[in-house]
């Protein structure tokens, strides 16, 4: 209750002046964003969005909501910049802009993940995230949908049975067996087109996006980029 009324109170605020920016946020990404054990906001996009803010010496305000309204938070002035593990997509420019990517780029992998060795991909009904680029390809290879709004609601779907298998990333299908779905077996992967990570802008602040982009490349050269991956991925996959 308290963090809703926070939030409610926080979507409600004008928008940040400029000692303050409100980064919007799913946190249910891990590696890249997601809760801890003790309940803290942590992950990739958590160390990157504050070494952002510090870079340009203002403070960071995370604003958590459902990812479906990540880009229309950004489009109505709600959220400066949104992270979430998200790359652009010809939707999505259309309520925001895009930094350059901070991580991947090109090709991305996703995973079929099930209960049971063996289980066929062509035919099953498969759980995926609502609005995210996964659902998207799957829909674009006509296989069998069901949208949630959560990937973690696409594992419980899994788990009672609504459906054959879930997609979703290989980072998140990796933190997911290793934390609290130890039952879940791979059976099989996909590689299709991706744009990378990237950090969402508000689509009406262009010298915005030239800031960050201006951090994010200084932050390449400098290697605390490098640092903050590899906190989390190491040769690729999560740590």
């Amino acid at each position: 209750m308290i963090r809703a009324l926070v939030l409610s109170l926080l979507l409600a605020a004008p928008p940040a002046e400029a000692e303050s920016w409100v980064i919007g946020t799913e946190a249910d990404y891990a590696p890249y964003i997601y809760h801890d054990r003790n309940g803290a906001l942590t992950g990739l996009d958590k160390d990157l969005g504050d070494a952002i803010c510090a870079a340009a010496e203002v403070s960071c305000i995370w604003a958590e909501v459902a990812f479906d309204d990540l880009m229309p938070g950004i489009a109505s002035g709600q959220f400066d910049l949104v992270l979430a593990g998200i790359g652009e997509t010809p939707a999505r420019s259309e309520s925001a802009s895009f930094t350059t990517p901070y991580r991947g780029g090109g090709t991305s992998y996703g995973v079929f993940a099930g209960l049971t060795d063996g289980m066929h991909v062509e035919g099953a009904l498969i759980a995926v995230q609502s609005g995210t680029v996964h659902q998207e390809w799957l829909v674009q290879t006509g296989r069998k949908v069901r949208g949630y709004p959560t990937q973690e609601d696409t594992i419980r779907a899994l788990i009672t049975r609504q459906v054959d298998l879930v997609f979703g990333s290989s980072s998140y299908m990796q933190h997911a067996f290793e934390t609290d779905y130890p039952q879940l077996r791979i059976v099989g992967t996909e590689e299709f087109p991706s744009a990378g990570a990237a950090v969402a802008v508000d689509k009406k602040n262009p010298a915005l996006l030239d800031q960050v982009n201006a951090i994010l490349q200084s932050m390449m050269d400098d290697g605390s980029l490098e640092t903050i991956l590899n906190r989390w991925f190491l040769a690729g996959a999560p740590v």
